[in-house]
């Protein structure tokens, strides 16, 4: 009987265990294996062995260097309120952009074919909209302030409550401390200039955040002229050029056929005696020893008193007089340049 029980008992288990393999699919020994295999694995072992072994200050130290990429700069904070300035946050910009730590932003995100091409913004380096209507410059320039620096170009007596430029801000006339200035040229004003002299007034300014050497002054130019080897390197594409039909009379009666005209913005002065305009110049592909000439328009824009005597230019800012000196040196060696006609095929950096 118990003979009978063990042969039943070896006969149930065998049964159970061919429906099992009826049910079992042909692959799923295979991933068992992978699976066993996987989990087994030398170098995952080593990885989550040396997961368990970071500390949590191993843990902060790769979040860190993480963070110090130049692309993965702490985002800067959205202002409701701006402190009152006294420039404009595109002189701003221009002026302090070496002396501050300023976050540049990324590129722009919108379509380039969706972009106004006729505005241009200095702190993003891109068409799309202007400089002064720039939303992340406005931030960008608030956290500054609100860090420590340029708290040269706050206002302090400003209306309280003010939080943004006034409109027509930048005003012109000279007016300081109640007081009206009158532009004139006096014995000081001699400084640095070696008589007698018919020396050019050449002068240094900043043209769209470029320091420009040899900027030529001619009142009695029509005309502001950009020339070629200087608008090269402002890398700027020649198709955004303007056409310009008008050929120009050179002093020699020689015909010159402009490339086309191009806006930049030109500041003058020294911070607070600042002063900025947007010109209109023609680019002309010809040999110069200047980088450009500055004409009637330029220097009507910028409401400028020449003294060719004093080697200066003087015109009105929002805090007084704003001048801006000539070097006699650089300009007796343009003439030089020009008069021995050298320097034809020699292109000088622009801050040259």
């Amino acid at each position: 009987m118990a003979d009978l029980l063990r042969r039943a008992e070896k006969y149930g288990n065998a049964k159970e265990e061919m429906a099992a393999r009826k049910h079992k699919t042909p692959w799923s020994g295979h991933q068992e294996e992978r699976e066993e295999h996987s989990r087994n694995a030398p170098g995952k072992k080593e990885k989550r062995k040396e997961r368990s072994d970071l500390t949590k200050d191993d843990l902060r130290h790769k979040l860190s260097r993480r963070d110090d990429s130049p692309r993965r700069g702490a985002p800067v904070p959205s202002y409701k309120n701006f402190a009152p300035l006294l420039d404009t946050r595109t002189i701003i910009l221009a002026v302090e952009k070496d002396n501050v730590p300023i976050q540049w932003p990324e590129k722009m995100r919108s379509p380039t074919e969706k972009r106004d091409t006729e505005k241009y913004c200095r702190y993003h380096g891109d068409h799309g909209h202007d400089t002064k209507e720039c939303r992340q410059l406005k931030n960008q320039i608030e956290d500054l302030i609100q860090k420590g620096h340029l708290r040269k170009y706050v206002d302090r007596d400003a209306p309280q409550g003010r939080g943004e430029e006034a409109p027509g801000s930048y005003s012109k006339r000279l007016r300081t401390g109640g007081e009206e200035e009158v532009i004139s040229f006096l014995e000081a004003d001699y400084e640095g200039v070696h008589l007698p002299h018919d020396d050019p007034v050449v002068v240094t300014l900043l043209v769209e955040l470029f320091t420009m050497k040899r900027i030529l002054i001619d009142n009695g130019s029509s005309a502001n002229i950009l020339y070629k080897h200087a608008f090269d390197q402002f890398r700027i594409p020649v198709d955004h050029l303007k056409l310009v039909k008008t050929p120009m009379v050179c002093f020699a009666g020689e015909m010159v056929h402009p490339l086309g005209s191009f806006d930049l913005f030109v500041v003058a002065g020294t911070a607070p005696r600042q002063t900025q305009v947007q010109m209109m110049f023609l680019v002309v592909d010809t040999s110069s020893p200047y980088n450009a000439i500055i004409g009637r328009p330029g220097l009507n824009l910028l409401e400028a008193i020449v003294s060719t005597r004093h080697l200066l230019i003087k015109f009105p800012t929002r805090f007084g007089v704003g001048e801006a000196r000539g070097d006699e040196q650089v300009a007796r060696q343009c003439y030089k340049t020009a008069i021995m006609n050298k320097g034809k095929d020699k292109v000088l950096p622009i801050a040259n």
